[in-house]
This record gives C-alpha cells, sequence and structure tokens, in this order.
C-alpha cells in the first residue's frame, strides 16, 4: 500500500515538472517571439517615409521598390491616344516651325549629367544631349544591365518658365515598333541636392506629357534637378530605359 503511494506520488512529481517545463518553454517561445517582434519594428522604423511595392520585369519577375509617401506624388497629364507617328522634321522658309517645340520661347536643359548612357550603335548615340534637340526620333538610354532602376538624369542651370509647365516625351520615340520595344519611365523620384522634392508618375503614351514643378520646392536645393529612374514599363523585346525630351515654355 506504501509502495502504491508512494509510485502515485512519484507520478504526481513528474506531472508537475513536466507542466513546469512546458511552461518554461512556452515562456522562453514568448520571449523570442517578443524578440523577433522587436527585430521586425527596429528593422521598419529604419526606413521611415517608405512605401514598398511590388513591380515586375520584362521576364515577369517580381521585385520590390520602394517609394517615398513623405512627399508629394504628382501625375502628369497626357493625350488619351497611346501610339503615334511623327512624320518628318517640319522645314519652313518663314522662321521657327518647331518638330516637338511649339515656339522660341521654349527650351530644353543645356547642362544634363547621366548616371550611365547607351554605347552608340551604329550610326545611333544615346546620350544626354539628345534630350533637348527637338528631336522626338532621339533619346537618352540609361546603360546599365538590367530595365535602369536606379538610373538618373541630372539636370543643372534648368528652371521651368512660364507657369513651372514641364513637358516630357517618354521612351524612345522614333517609331511605334522601337516606342514599344524599349522600355518606359513609369516613376522618377525628383529631387534636388540631398532632398527629396516629389514622386512623378508618367503614362504608357506616345507624345507629349506635362506636369506642373511646384515653384517652391525650387528653393529647397541646389540648383541641380534630379530624376531617378523608380520603376519602368518594361520594353516588349529590350530592357534599355528611354526619355526623348524635356523640356518647358515660357511667355
Amino acid at each position: 500500500m506504501k509502495k502504491s503511494l508512494s509510485l502515485l506520488g512519484a507520478a504526481k512529481a513528474l506531472s508537475l515538472v513536466s507542466v513546469l517545463a512546458i511552461s518554461s518553454c512556452n515562456n522562453g517561445t514568448k520571449e523570442v517571439d517578443e524578440k523577433s517582434k522587436e527585430v521586425v519594428k527596429s528593422a521598419t522604423e529604419d526606413k521611415p517615409g517608405l512605401e514598398e511595392k511590388s513591380s515586375k520585369d520584362s521576364t515577369g519577375e517580381e521585385k520590390k521598390i520602394e517609394i517615398p509617401k513623405n512627399i508629394p506624388y504628382i501625375k502628369a497629364t497626357y493625350s488619351t491616344t497611346r501610339l503615334m507617328d511623327w512624320g518628318k522634321r517640319p522645314t519652313s522658309e518663314e522662321g521657327f516651325i518647331g518638330w516637338i517645340l511649339p515656339s522660341v520661347a521654349c527650351s530644353g536643359p543645356s547642362n544634363v549629367k547621366a548616371s550611365s548612357t547607351l554605347a552608340p550603335q551604329g550610326a545611333y548615340n544615346y546620350k544626354t544631349e539628345n534630350l533637348s534637340d527637338d528631336n522626338p526620333t532621339t533619346a537618352w538610354v540609361e546603360g546599365s544591365p538590367d530595365q535602369g532602376e536606379g538610373q538618373y538624369i541630372e539636370l543643372t542651370n534648368f528652371f521651368p518658365m512660364g507657369d513651372g509647365t514641364v513637358s516630357i516625351l517618354n521612351g524612345l520615340q522614333f517609331s511605334k515598333t522601337i516606342w514599344e520595344s524599349n522600355s518606359r519611365v513609369k516613376i522618377f523620384k525628383v529631387s534636388s541636392g540631398t532632398k527629396d522634392l516629389f514622386v512623378l508618375e508618367l503614362g504608357d503614351v506616345m507624345g507629349v506629357q506635362q506636369f506642373k514643378f511646384p515653384r517652391e520646392l525650387l528653393k529647397q536645393g541646389n540648383g541641380a534637378i534630379r530624376f531617378t529612374i523608380l520603376e519602368v514599363y518594361p520594353g516588349s523585346k529590350w530592357k534599355d530605359t528611354a526619355i526623348s525630351e524635356i523640356f518647358s515654355c515660357g511667355g
């Protein structure tokens, strides 16, 4: 009888030890979970004012991009016609007729620095001077091995004229086929010096699209305006991302 009681007591003691062990294990798991939460929270706080979104490249592979969300988000305005044919450069003996530029009061940037530029191919070049040559069939094309996210153009001494409207031709608008074959910019981050000014979303269309540059923001940098590619519309054939023209008109 005493032996049975002794065995029963031992069983109860063993049961109590098991409960304590499980409780201790659970507490330990909670501590680990709390520490994990702290790590995640810390990582999130390291990137204030950034919004992560998914984007797909030309192969359909998904990747993450970061878009500043604590600065203005501006969408360009443009025609609902997606494709167009620029035809031949107009000529006149009577005076100025621009191919893209509507008047002599319009001009593009004269001093542009690029993070990279695609190497010339035969008779065609993709230098930054193409951004202000009044020619929709030429373009600056970034030279990175991927689709150009993170590449930029920096415009020095370019100040939006008139009411601050800036015009952009997105993509290489040599022809409808060439335009669709190459990538186009979807989202730019616009900055000056170390100051992010605003996010600019462009449409996936040929022709001129426009946005108004907030004049008060021009005073917040060092005079150079940088357009950094954050996201693109993938080309149907090539990864190269292009911008054909940038200009502003006064008067």
